[in-house]
């Protein structure tokens, strides 16, 4: 048992450890549960009362039955009960309004869904419990506001991450995320998970950077890398959900103008998954196709054990830092990325190939098609290289225990 430990993490998630999504939050988690004697996971969107965890989970972890309310009508009724509501809708009103009405709908709703996961987390935690609590939400989120509501009473420590939907306001319609900087102001800490979304936040909002740092996401060593093509069919591999910000349409359109043999196979599920399946059936017969669909985490790093695989694309309009990049990179396989939120920060043309952002179909083929008639030599070179990528700085055991500790040691600083 580790001494001096604060002896709880209150941790706020999206719906982890329920499917769909943050199945790399796994990975962190295991770390955490080293540094807390108890993790309490509090998944603010699970719709689903009678869902049961299916993941394993650490011995020390608890996870709570916490439900949001669904009806829009509950919602607002949240929002008008509680008299701290107007304090927190004043407080962003003009951002808000200036993002138009939608803007305002927004900012009501995520103060609502806030006050209410406040309310649970102070009646379950605060009011009864004296050991030392460290609040930590997954998201920039009503969860990240729900504990700067806390800490305006609560002397706790509480911090949130931030990835790029969660970050990124030219990513929403109407391009508004409530309450950015008063989280910024009430928590401890904001760490971006790259580099490219702590210089969002600086630049944004005066006086933010000595709250922000940068704590990398990380994935776990494997026992083998990806084996490579031994002959002329270049074999590529796209693992995200099937939706307009991921553009797999855009990797159609390429390997149709592509003539050298390809065979691609793309991992996960999503609303445009029959309309990409549609596009694809006029791919040429140089290009095979195989459309896997949504994968479990484990099933996801098997087939990259057992597949061969040349190349990994990315080729989305919009990123925080992909985590199926670092993925690709541990198992040594270069990456196609397009230069968007932080993937510069991965990506380059030792380790794969940064594309530009509004990259043309055409365009897009001539780089796969330059990708894949590159001697064996050089593609090997570029894959050793993205295995040290990832080795250098999105090793898990690296930087989820850096991050741990760091909880950890912010945790003794408050006493109760």
């Amino acid at each position: 048992m580790v001494q001096n430990k604060p002896e709880t993490l209150i941790l706020v998630t999206h719906r982890f450890p329920y499917p769909p999504g943050e199945e790399f939050l796994a990975n962190e988690l295991e770390y955490l549960c080293q540094e807390f004697e108890t993790v309490h996971i509090i998944p603010i969107n699970n719709k689903d009362i009678k869902m049961k965890v299916q993941r394993p989970l650490p011995e020390n972890v608890t996870v709570h039955s916490f439900f949001p309310l669904n009806s829009y009508g509950k919602r607002v009724s949240n929002f008008l009960s509680d008299p701290k509501a107007y304090k927190w809708f004043r407080k962003d009103f003009k951002r808000a309004k200036a993002a138009g009405p939608r803007g305002l709908l927004v900012l009501m709703n995520w103060i609502s869904a806030a006050l209410r996961v406040e309310k649970y987390l102070e009646n379950t935690f605060l009011k009864k419990k004296k050991e030392n609590l460290v609040f930590y939400s997954y998201w920039m989120n009503p969860g990240a506001i729900a504990l700067a509501m806390l800490r305006d009473r609560y002397n706790v420590a509480a911090v949130t991450r931030a990835h790029g939907g969660d970050l990124y306001e030219y990513r929403q319609t109407p391009q508004y995320l409530p309450l950015q900087q008063t989280v910024i102001q009430k928590l401890d800490k904001v760490y971006l998970i790259s580099s490219d979304g702590q210089k969002y936040l600086a630049s944004k909002y005066k006086g933010a950077a000595e709250k922000l740092d940068v704590s990398r996401l990380g994935t776990n060593k494997v026992d083998n890398l990806a084996s490579k093509s031994q002959d002329s069919t270049l074999r590529i591999i796209s693992c995200s959900y099937i939706n307009p910000v991921k553009r797999i349409d855009l990797l159609v359109k390429a390997l149709q103008q592509c003539k050298i043999n390809i065979e691609w196979r793309h991992i996960g599920d999503g609303d445009l998954k029959e309309q990409i399946q549609q596009e694809a059936e006029s791919l040429p017969e140089n290009v095979k196709y195989n459309f896997l669909g949504g994968l479990p985490n484990e099933k996801v790093l098997e087939n990259y054990k057992t597949e061969k695989t040349d190349l990994f694309i990315n080729v989305s309009s919009s990123e925080g830092i992909p985590v199926t990049i670092m993925e690709a990179f541990s198992f040594g396989i270069p990456v196609m990325a397009t230069n968007v939120g932080g993937t510069a920060e991965l990506v380059n043309n030792n380790n794969g190939i940064l594309l530009e952002k509004n990259i043309s179909p055409e365009n897009l083929a001539q780089k796969i098609t330059e990708f894949g008639l590159l001697s064996k030599e050089v593609k090997e070179a570029k894959g050793e290289n993205a295995y040290q990528t990832w080795k250098e700085m999105y090793s898990a055991s690296k930087n989820y225990a850096t991050f741990a500790k760091e909880l950890k040691a912010m945790g003794e600083r408050y006493e109760r």
